[in-house]
């Protein structure tokens, strides 16, 4: 009787670990190089669509040389399309990031050399003027980006 049990109590563990698995979150980064604009605004969108589409992904923002604050331009607009950016901060990209990372989407950048070997999971959005010098152009295309890649996500 006590194998039956274990059995049993083993084949329960694996189901909730199963479960647990398929119901977490997917990842994707957004990288621009000073993680102040672009790759803030491209993750505050993606969030924000994908939650719409009821889609669970997971959106985060890097900077390959991170300023220490967004710049006034992204903070100005975001605030002006209703977000709160009181706890949105550049941060310094990391190989973890990555490695967590379901997507890499750079943002008008180019990558450091020790993250090459990770090509086979980033997409590259270098159509996005600069934030600095029309908010809602960069927006724009941010936002067409993101509808266009959560299609490509939805059909999957």
């Amino acid at each position: 009787m006590k194998s039956k049990t274990i059995n049993v109590s083993l084949i329960l563990l694996f189901v909730l670990i199963g479960y647990t698995v398929k119901a977490q979150d997917k990842s994707i980064l957004f990288i621009c190089e000073h993680g102040s604009a672009k790759s803030i605004i491209a993750a505050t969108y993606f969030q924000k669509t994908a939650a719409e589409n009821n889609l669970k992904w997971n959106a985060l923002s890097r900077g390959t040389h991170p300023d220490s604050i967004l710049q006034l331009a992204t903070q100005r607009g975001l605030e002006g399309d209703g977000f709160n950016t009181e706890s949105m901060k550049p941060a310094v990209l990391t190989e973890n990031d990555i490695l967590k990372a379901e997507i890499v989407v750079t943002l008008g950048c180019k990558l450091p050399e020790e993250f090459n070997r990770f090509q086979n999971k980033i997409l590259e959005w270098n159509d996005v003027p600069p934030i600095s010098k029309d908010y809602s152009a960069a927006r724009d295309v941010i936002r067409k980006n993101i509808n266009l890649l959560l299609k490509s996500l939805k059909s999957d």
